[in-house]
């Protein structure tokens, strides 16, 4: 709705193709008269007012030209713990005249790592307590199941995990077994 509000050309990165679509889907949801354009592996809608993408293509495409950071005036990392690696960080970097605003349920990694690094500020902040209490998240139990898998043959690129084989190895191992029984 902020989007929709202002009209600000708006870049939204995050971290998987699931999320990419997710989002378009909310956009269309909440902000239904605001185009969006996809950029990911099977996409590469750069001209709409909105463009989705994850954060792989998003670093290859700024460092490639292809998004020109001076073309947008948003910057939403969402889950922006994710870009606290150090081409992420530069990427992010490259958006000085544009609002960024950098979301997350985890904004510190570690002391030497943290979102102010890369955002500034917090500007808000709830407890998960508050966020249950709003209908934001739903309550939730932790369950402890130990599980072997098997993950060697997982391919790992651009500091991320294939899904598509992540998901096939721990669908083949104990780990779908011990779920079920779990519940």
């Amino acid at each position: 709705e902020f989007v929709e509000l202002t009209g600000l050309r708006t870049l939204v990165a995050t971290y998987s193709q699931e999320l990419v679509r997710r989002t378009e889907q909310k956009f269309r949801q909440f902000a239904p008269d605001v185009e969006t354009g996809k950029v990911y592996n099977y996409e590469h809608v750069f001209d709409k007012p909105v463009t989705i993408t994850t954060y792989n293509s998003f670093i290859k495409h700024v460092e490639s030209g292809q998004i020109n950071p001076q073309d947008y005036d948003l910057l939403i990392c969402d889950e922006g713990d994710l870009a606290l690696t150090e081409k992420r960080k530069q990427a992010v970097n490259k958006f000085p005249h544009a609002i960024v605003l950098g979301l997350t349920a985890s904004d510190t990694y570690s002391l030497d790592k943290n979102m102010e690094q890369v955002y500034g500020k917090c500007v808000h902040r709830i407890t998960i307590a508050e966020a249950a209490r709003m209908g934001m998240i739903s309550g939730f139990s932790a369950n402890l199941a130990i599980v072997s898998a098997d993950v060697s043959g997982v391919t790992f690129a651009n500091e991320e995990y294939n899904d598509k084989a992540l998901d096939e190895a721990l669908t083949a191992s104990t780990a779908s077994e011990a779920s079920v029984q779990v519940y």
